[in-house]
């Protein structure tokens, strides 16, 4: 059962919420659990020794177990929580995913976002569950979880929460034989981790360890090497034994597949010594693995070939067909190495017909596929004896229908005649409209590339003219006052934004809907810093994406903007969202829930802003509405004119 946790404990390294302890301080928790006067006394120390990486398969589970018995009596409920995390992580150990799951939803649903411990156990149950789908090589399923909570970390700023998912993510990668976007993912993890927390440091050679293994998929190893004994490093001064193992017993095969025998034999030797340690057992493929590759390298082939033997030989009865294809392969290997060419030809007889049941037993979709097509095909042919049968039998009928058909034909050619001039005339009379069409819209956008210029010299004429103003009076003052250096850099900077906004409506000959809600997201982004305790979101539910003329997309995103500097400057406002839906037509919402202020005075009588508004609605033919939202704040609604 050990192998589980070998090649799979990378994934949960973050689950832990401490640095990963020593093997000494495992030590004690287990002795201060015996001599635990009481339950109360036993609890924590329970929980604290299953948050160890150096305790035995067979210890962590019993602990959990007993961890829930005492939790369920006597223990808070984060203490249950926790205690119930466990024993699903016990259950995931053990490869039972469907009840590991089952013990998840009974128990997340206790807990929320609100404080700082109850949303660690609830990001520690959603990234198990994905993990879970993992283990049952269900990557779709796990994906489906993984990708909204990394979204959910983004929102709430947690950098750790953000690196844990993207790294499962990035395993993912592995699995499918993606090294380079795991890599690529990786490396976008390491740049979330925080500095300045005290698992980041495991966390980074967790990280290491695994672009190690995808540089050895690349047939990269110089980079493997560099990364990987980085991570060995760490591992060992932090004691973690098992993930040590892991990447010790990968530097091994990386030193072996490039001949390199005295690194090979190092890491051989380091793996056995900890083994003494954690007793990895017999059942971790990769761990025997290793050693018979290595006798192949150094030439002891009579050695590799009597421990590939003897755990094929264990595998009798056990089916474990992958497991077989393996040690038959480098059973062969050694065989073609010594030169035993008729043991190598017998392996290799062994190894084909292990690799067709393998295969075929993993062949019963494609075998139904191909029967559903046998059967549809056996249709097909009925069917088309059915017509024929029918033909023959009513061919007088069709005999004496042929005179007819001649008339028909002759009938045929005049109307056909009379038919193309009229597609002709038709025709030319299309090409006409369709000139006149082209000149009317090249006409119109010409139009409304004039009027968007005029538009961008009115804006940036009005920053720039503050920008003057700003340097007159650091002239006529003689000094740079911070506010002045301020007013010149704000200026400045809203000049490059507008820029910004307008090449990109007017570099493209079409937006999407999703296109306008990405620059919107953008634009927030830019206002956290100034304003970094107001919640700003866009959501977006888009059955269909809307393809928007330039000028149209440049419009909307200027009077999303206008709605969301006004609720900024005048409504007081915690939070504004902006809801972005496309059922039939587009419509986007910016919803605030400050103090309100509409009303129809204010917008018979409004400022420029909300008479650029309008304006610049009515010019893409979309309707804008104010109201106030209940209890308070103002709602935004700009549609799409239905006709």
């Amino acid at each position: 059962m050990r192998s589980f946790r070998l090649i799979l404990i990378g994934v949960f390294l973050f689950q832990f919420t401490k640095t990963v302890a020593s093997s000494i301080r495992t030590d004690s928790l287990i002795n201060a659990i015996h001599q635990a006067q009481s339950d109360a006394q036993r609890l924590p120390l329970l929980l604290a020794a299953c948050r160890q990486n150096d305790i035995d398969l067979d210890t962590f589970c019993r602990f959990a177990y007993r961890a829930k018995d005492i939790a369920q009596h006597i223990g808070t409920e984060l203490e249950k929580g926790y205690a119930e995390y466990y024993v699903a992580y016990a259950l995931y150990l053990n490869s039972e995913n469907d009840s590991a799951r089952t013990v998840i939803d009974q128990t997340i649903f206790r807990f929320t976002h609100a404080g700082n411990e109850e949303k660690r156990l609830w990001f520690k149950l959603i990234s198990l569950k994905a993990t879970t789908y993992q283990g049952q090589r269900n990557n779709l399923a796990a994906l489906q979880i993984l990708y909204p909570l990394l979204l959910i970390a983004e929102q709430e700023h947690d950098s750790i929460a953000m690196t844990q998912s993207l790294h499962q993510i990035a395993i993912i990668e592995g699995q499918q034989d993606h090294p380079q976007q795991l890599i690529s993912l990786e490396r976008r993890a390491l740049a979330w981790l925080p500095e300045n927390n005290p698992s980041s440091r495991i966390i980074r050679a967790t990280i290491f360890a695994t672009i190690g293994k995808a540089f050895a998929q690349q047939k990269k190893y110089d980079s493997a090497t560099v990364v990987q004994l980085n991570a060995i490093r760490v591992f060992k001064e932090e004691e973690d034994l098992y993930n040590l193992a892991i990447v010790v017993q990968r530097q091994a095969d990386v030193y072996i597949k490039q001949k390199n025998r005295a690194g090979a034999a190092k890491m051989l030797n380091e793996l056995l010594q900890l083994n003494q340690r954690i007793h990895m057992g017999n059942g971790d493929l990769n761990y025997h693995l290793s050693f018979i590759n290595y006798y192949n390298l150094i030439g002891q082939y009579d050695r590799a070939i009597k421990l590939s033997r003897e755990h094929l030989e264990g595998l009798n009865g056990i089916g474990n067909n992958k497991l077989r294809l393996s040690y038959l392969a480098a059973l062969s290997e050694s065989y073609r190495e010594k030169g035993d060419l008729l043991q190598y030809a017998i392996t290799l007889e062994a190894l084909v017909a292990a690799k067709d049941s393998f295969y075929q037993a993993n062949a019963t979709d494609a075998i139904a596929e191909m029967q559903a097509k046998y059967e549809v095909q056996n249709r097909e042919r009925t069917i088309a004896q059915q017509r024929l049968a029918l033909f023959r039998k009513n061919l007088l009928f069709y005999g004496s229908l042929s005179v007819l058909s001649i008339f028909l034909a002759f009938s045929g050619l005049f109307f056909q005649r009379y038919q193309r001039k009229s597609k002709e005339k038709l025709r030319l009379m299309q090409e006409a409209e369709k000139r006149q069409t082209i000149t009317a819209i090249k006409g119109a956008e010409e139009a409304e590339r004039k009027r968007i210029a005029a538009d961008l010299h009115d804006s940036l004429g009005s920053y720039a003219a503050s920008i003057k103003a700003n340097a007159d009076e650091m002239m006529r003052t003689q000094s740079a006052l911070p506010d002045n250096i301020a007013l010149l850099e704000n200026n400045a900077q809203q000049m490059v934004s507008l820029l910004g906004d307008t090449i990109w409506a007017l570099s493209r000959e079409s937006l999407r809907l999703s296109d306008l809600s990405d620059r919107i997201k953008i634009f927030l982004q830019r206002l956290r810093k100034s304003y970094p305790t107001l919640s700003l979101s866009v959501k977006e539910e888009l059955k269909q994406d809307s393809i928007l003329l330039p000028a149209s997309a440049f419009h909307l995103f200027m009077i999303v903007q206008e709605a969301i500097i006004n609720a900024i400057k005048h409504s007081e406002a915690q939070k504004i969202e902006i809801f972005i839906t496309n059922d039939k037509d587009w419509q986007i919402a910016v919803i605030d829930n400050g103090k309100g202020f509409i009303s129809a005075t204010q917008l018979t009588e409004g400022g420029n802003g909300i008479e650029n508004m309008k304006r610049r609605a009515e010019q893409i033919q979309a309707t804008i509405h104010w109201h106030n939202t209940n209890p308070n704040g103002t709602t935004v609604l700009i549609a799409a004119t239905t006709f």
